[in-house]
């Protein structure tokens, strides 16, 4: 019959003497018996490890950062750019169709839209500006 995780197992352990010792003293200072004392400290080995991963990944995420953050920004910048550039293009193209059109709210409707879309266009612009001036300055 297989174990499950809750079970309580006996374990043989060979330790030099001095950490048994140790471990004894331990466990008299916690008022916890020497099995106590050495299950304990090692679970919470198990927990420091985990912290210790934990800690390791956030700074892993911070250098990261530090090394490809600024990249990162400009990737943005120029993908919204793009995305700006394709915007306005259809937005032109639509006034260019609405030019025989004599509805003129139609027309000033997509003449506000690409104003509205450059204004944008701008913004990112100044955005990615910023960002290689911040690049070249560090």
């Amino acid at each position: 019959m297989a174990r499950k995780s809750s079970d309580i197992v006996q374990f043989k352990l060979r330790i030099r003497e001095e950490l048994r010792r140790r471990l004894e003293r331990a466990a008299d200072t916690h008022d916890v018996s020497i099995n106590h004392e050495m299950a304990s400290r090692l679970e919470r080995s198990f927990d420091h490890d985990t912290a210790r991963t934990l800690e390791m990944i956030a700074r892993d995420i911070e250098i990261n950062w530090a090394l490809f953050g600024e990249r990162f920004l400009r990737l943005h910048f120029e993908a919204e750019t793009a995305r700006l550039l394709a915007e306005l293009i259809a937005r032109i193209e639509d006034l260019a169709e609405m030019a025989n059109s004599e509805n003129l709210l139609e027309q000033r409707a997509a003449l506000d839209a690409i104003k509205e879309t450059n204004s944008r266009l701008r913004g990112t612009l100044r955005g990615l500006e910023i960002t290689m001036h911040i690049a070249e300055s560090s």
